[in-house]
């Protein structure tokens, strides 16, 4: 067993040691890496490797995840929040859409009904919403309707998403 421990510490090492020297870092990151077993390697995921891949989209896609299943109500939360502090068209709809991935269609389907009126009643995006969220209610007909009002005002609008959807 201590064999295994010993083991794991220098894989995580030299995995560290090696992105240290590939990003360019000063070369006492190594002695930090190799001199304090398995803290080192702590030390250098939390302060070098994570704010490295803070800013790729992987890390910023892995970032969320983490996000979500700490907090799967903190997009809800915030859109809530945001369109209470000032409730315009783009955060109405960012409200619906979290309310969508949460499965209050209902609700969701209000807002994007809300959002899809006036200057913004042939807008891309409040359309697509529309649609997705009279589709999750079980209105395939309005539904429809939306998306064939979203293909009529755009032409270039029929993507593989919005054309499943149909």
């Amino acid at each position: 067993m201590p064999y295994l421990a010993g083991i794991v510490h220098l894989a995580m090492a030299i995995f560290f040691a090696i992105h240290a020297v590939k990003t360019g870092r000063p070369s006492w990151w190594l002695f930090v890496l190799l001199s304090f077993p398995l803290m080192g390697s702590v030390i250098c995921f939390f302060a070098v490797f994570l704010p490295d891949h803070s800013n790729t989209r992987g890390g910023r896609r892995a970032l969320r995840v983490i996000q979500n299943v700490l907090d799967p109500e903190g997009e809800l939360r915030e859109a809530q929040l945001d369109y209470d502090r000032t409730p315009s068209v783009q955060n109405r709809s960012r409200l619906a859409a979290a309310l969508l991935v949460k499965g209050r269609n209902e609700e969701a389907l209000g807002h994007y009904r809300a959002c899809a009126t006036g200057p913004y009643a042939n807008d891309r995006a409040m359309l697509m919403g529309l649609a997705q969220a009279e589709l999750a209610v079980g209105r395939a007909l309005a539904a429809k309707t939306a998306l064939d009002q979203l293909f009529t005002a755009h032409g270039n609008a029929r993507t593989p998403e919005a054309d499943l959807l149909y």
